[in-house]
């Protein structure tokens, strides 16, 4: 009798690779998928690294910068309240050029200059004379350095424009005058300017100011043991120290 056709046995080799390929970065979190991916290239890593590291060193030097500024800043205000005297606003502007504060000090203590002199006119025109240049050269430095925009610019502009004419250089402060009103008219200062302007070509006031710097106080001689009672403090027709400039009277 014939035996049965026994099937051919076929060998399973054990170590043959699976077909399922493994994605290992599917188990991973997004921060351990980033890592992952950037230890396959070191150079891109390191350089990640560095840029995080970078990143955070600028961070911390602007913060403490801007912390100094904002320190420095608060110290030129304060000192800059507390005192009152001109020549000290100007030292602490020479301190501090680049805080924003120094224009302003440099304002401030072109004023006082001013009123200074203006106090001075018209019986001593020797101590008034000095005191209206500083004002000036301060007004005008603060004209030049400020931003054409701000409010120091505009003011710096008529403070020149008014110590020009405390100094009776009237065709100068004409011209600066119009200046304000070109580059700012439709400002306080700008209209203020023009109609002093106006003022100031009006017939008439050129002989104001020269009648003014020509006034001489009264000189009194008092005998032995003699007294004498003194008018008032006299005060000149038109001088406005606060109003924007030294406006002669209104000529008819």
């Amino acid at each position: 009798a014939s035996q049965p056709t026994q099937p051919p046995i076929r060998h399973q080799y054990e170590h043959e690779v699976p077909t399922v390929i493994h994605q290992p970065e599917e188990d991973m979190t997004a921060l351990e998928r980033l890592f992952h991916t950037l230890l396959k290239d070191p150079a891109r890593f390191w350089g990640w690294i560095t840029a995080v590291v970078g990143g955070v060193l600028v961070i911390v030097v602007l913060s403490n910068y801007f912390s100094s500024s904002r320190s420095e800043s608060t110290e030129v205000w304060e000192r800059l309240d507390a005192t009152q005297k001109a020549a000290e606003k100007v030292e602490i502007a020479k301190e501090y050029p680049t805080s924003a504060a120094s224009t302003w000090a440099l304002l401030q203590a072109a004023s006082e200059y001013y009123q200074d002199g203006f106090r001075d006119l018209p019986s001593n025109k020797d101590a008034a004379l000095p005191a209206l240049k500083k004002a000036l050269d301060l007004f005008d430095q603060v004209a030049r350095e400020a931003p054409k925009d701000s409010p120091q610019a505009r003011h710096a502009a008529l403070g020149k424009a008014r110590t020009y004419e405390a100094r009776n250089e009237l065709p100068k402060a004409i011209e600066q005058y119009k200046l304000v009103a070109k580059n700012w008219p439709s400002t306080p200062e700008g209209k203020r300017a023009e109609s002093i302007a106006k003022v100031l070509e009006a017939p008439g006031a050129a002989e104001f100011y020269k009648e003014l710097y020509a006034y001489q106080p009264a000189k009194v001689t008092l005998p032995p043991a003699g007294s004498v009672t003194l008018p008032p403090t006299m005060t000149v027709p038109g001088l406005d120290p606060l109003g924007g400039g030294l406006t002669p009277p209104t000529i008819s």
